[in-house]
């Protein structure tokens, strides 16, 4: 590993990218990825005290996800025109800029506006990040160097949770911490150069036929189906009125745990995923995620309750990384942004379009025949993943090992002279 390299152990031995790329990723994926979960999963805690209607609540949240789907489009025509450097600096001060009315206006029909710009400043942003990070990396080390990056956006995000929980913070105290997430996204413009060239893109139709792409799309898009589904189903059970004290506590426990879990996952997937390639760590993750719904169909407890998140919340850890690796291993040169709109934005929008559906519609069904089939559903989007192309090539993967054959050649041979 060069001198400049990240020094984090065996995970990160023979990484070639430097510490203050590393460091501009990291402040990168905070201020979009750590932001958007942050943000969101806050929005009602934001937006309440303006919108006090339940009905427009829903609506602007609606809003929002609408339009950071739209933007993300928007900007693959954008993208082809003006450089990464200038577009991904204005999306972060338009963010910075859309957060402040916030904190000032009570207007309802203002904040509804506001979220559309919200929605619009993130749509674009995270796809110019992924592809920024695609451009950083070599195939080869892309999943440990993506496992660390998870790791420290999610620790972001524990962090400001805590902060809010524990210091009790109101509406503006939430937006400023969601602030200071998107502001950290500056940062990186002092620490690396970024390329300022325009690159012409694939047509969308060239990205749309790329038929191992497709494969693993279809089979994300169905986990984030699934995983939006349950959510979904959350909000329309009735709790036993006697445990839902309980049911609160778990929920509350669960999530920084499942975080935590995320985090601690992402790190061992991004190692697998450079040692043994990108479709096996799929699998572990679809069989994690079937175990976490079966136990939707068992008897409604705080304790399943509890058990479920933190399952799934593993499993996202895997799949999380590996979603964030392949898009760039498949893509062409100068198209990354398109198929990381298709294969990130799309994906988690659905997921997080369903889960809010709840909002809207109370759905209550048998959960044994409902976990049944998600648990089915998952099992066989495994089939399509069996034949899809392995993105990270053999000769790269014996490369890696040889690499760390030698390495332990080596220290065999330092202490034998000792």
């Amino acid at each position: 590993m060069n001198r400049g390299g990240l020094m984090l152990g065996f995970l990160t031995e023979n990484l070639q990218i430097s510490l203050r790329r590393f460091l501009a990723l990291m402040f990168f994926f905070a201020s979009s990825f750590g932001w958007f979960l942050s943000f969101f999963t806050r929005f009602d805690d934001i937006f309440s005290v303006v919108i006090n209607n339940e009905f427009w609540l829903n609506i602007g949240n609606l809003l929002f996800l609408s339009s950071v789907i739209v933007s993300a489009f928007v900007g693959s025509i954008v993208a082809d025109k003006v450089n990464r450097k200038k577009l991904m600096f204005s999306l972060i001060l338009f963010g910075l800029f859309s957060s402040v009315p916030l904190m000032f206006l009570r207007d309802a029909n203002v904040a509804l506006i506001l979220s559309i710009l919200l929605g619009a400043s993130f749509g674009p942003l995270l796809p110019l990040v992924q592809s920024f990070f695609t451009d950083s990396t070599i195939p080869e080390e892309r999943g440990r160097v993506c496992g660390f990056l998870i790791l420290a956006t999610f620790i972001f995000i524990v962090f400001a949770m805590l902060i809010i929980e524990l210091s009790s913070l109101d509406s503006i105290g939430i937006l400023l911490i969601t602030f200071v997430l998107k502001l950290t996204g500056l940062l990186p413009f002092l620490l690396v150069s970024i390329d300022e060239k325009v690159e012409k893109s694939k047509p969308w139709s060239q990205v749309l036929k790329c038929k191992d792409f497709g494969i693993y799309l279809l089979a994300y898009i169905l986990f984030n189906i699934c995983s939006g589904l349950v959510t979904f189903i959350w909000y329309g059970r009735p709790y036993p009125t006697d445990e839902s004290a309980a049911f609160e506590a778990a929920n509350a426990s669960a999530t920084v745990l499942r975080y935590f879990g995320v985090a601690v996952l992402a790190v061992i997937t991004g190692f697998l995923a450079d040692k043994i390639g990108r479709k096996k760590p799929v699998i572990m993750g679809v069989v994690l995620l079937g175990a976490a719904y079966a136990l939707v169909g068992l008897t409604l407890t705080p304790q399943t309750f509890f058990l479920q998140l933190i399952i799934s919340g593993l499993a996202w850890g895997i799949l999380i990384v590996i979603y964030n690796i392949i898009p760039g291993d498949l893509a062409f040169p100068g198209s990354e942004y398109k198929f990381y709109t298709l294969g990130i934005i799309i994906p988690f929008i659905l997921y997080t379009g369903i889960n809010s559906g709840g909002r809207f519609l109370i759905f209550n069904p048998q959960l044994d025949v409902f976990s049944t089939i998600l648990s089915i559903v998952l099992f066989l989007s495994i089939i399509p993943i069996l034949y899809a192309k392995e993105t990270l090539s053999e000769s790269k993967m014996r490369t890696l090992r040889l690499k760390e054959h030698i390495r332990k050649v080596e220290k065999v041979i330092k202490e034998t002279e000792i």
